[in-house]
């Protein structure tokens, strides 16, 4: 009777053990897809940011070839209005001092736009490499995060194992 209650117990507590390995089993399987869950809505996020900020660079690169476009124009038409103020000025004589000085006005206008195209080109510049920088450490981000999750899955493994 003593040995068939003992066999009776190791039963139940054989049935009890693998249940609670089951148990165990499902919790780490519940586990690591909640993490690959986390890690694909992140790559996600980070797809669509990386995106919009493409869009964003590729709009300020337009504007930057629509400023430069428009510089173009106004050199173009500053060189048109010397050519015109010195014909004014040898036929006019009397009204050349006039005409020089909104030519000179002209010039600081012209030099005034460049300055801001520079200043426009040198922004987008700036921008362009923040976004290149951004990318990368994104890239880097998202590598860290591929790394802790192989080894979170790597641990889990391993105490699955060890239970």
């Amino acid at each position: 009777a003593a040995l068939a209650r003992a066999e009776a117990d190791q039963k139940m507590r054989d049935k009890m053990e693998a249940a609670a390995k089951e148990r165990q089993a499902v919790a780490v399987a519940t586990l690591e897809q909640m993490l690959l869950d986390q890690v694909s809505n992140l790559a996600a996020k980070m797809d669509k940011d990386v995106t919009s900020l493409v869009g964003i660079n590729e709009q300020i690169t337009e504007e930057n070839s629509n400023v430069h476009a428009q510089a173009s124009e106004i050199d173009r038409c500053t060189l048109q209005l010397q050519e015109q103020a010195s014909e004014q000025v040898r036929a006019w004589g009397v009204a050349a001092a006039s005409v020089q000085a909104n030519v000179r006005d002209m010039l600081a206008v012209n030099g005034g736009l460049a300055d801001e195209v520079e200043g426009v080109s040198q922004t987008v510049v700036e921008a362009s490499s923040a976004l290149e920088t951004q990318t990368a450490a994104w890239g880097e981000s998202n590598k860290v995060v591929e790394e802790a999750l192989v080894e979170s899955i790597a641990k889990n493994e391993k105490t699955a194992s060890d239970v």
